[in-house]
């Protein structure tokens, strides 16, 4: 789980870990190997593509933009009509 992205719920995992009595220094060991290889493998790949993907971003910053903002506006339409409706039936 430690090699998951933050949406994945870690701490469930700890939770669990804990319910099942895992021993705390196999849990940190395998916490922070995970942590390790995760990270180590987002800095090898910003060190490789970094410079690359800045250009392509920097070129392309209006087409960036307008999917950003176009993004956020559905979004929030997308949660306000949410809100609406369970508001309405609660």
């Amino acid at each position: 789980s430690a090699l998951m992205p933050p949406p994945f719920p870690f701490k469930v995992v700890i939770l669990a870990a804990g319910f099942l009595k895992v021993p705390p220094r196999s849990m940190l060991i395998g916490v922070g190997l995970g942590r390790t290889v995760r990270f180590g493998a987002e800095a090898i790949l910003a060190a490789i593509y970094g410079q690359t993907i800045i250009a392509l971003v920097q070129e392309r910053a209006g087409l960036v933009s307008l999917v950003l903002v176009s993004s956020i506006v559905i979004m929030a339409i997308a949660y306000y009509a949410w809100q609406k409706k369970a508001f309405a039936e609660g």
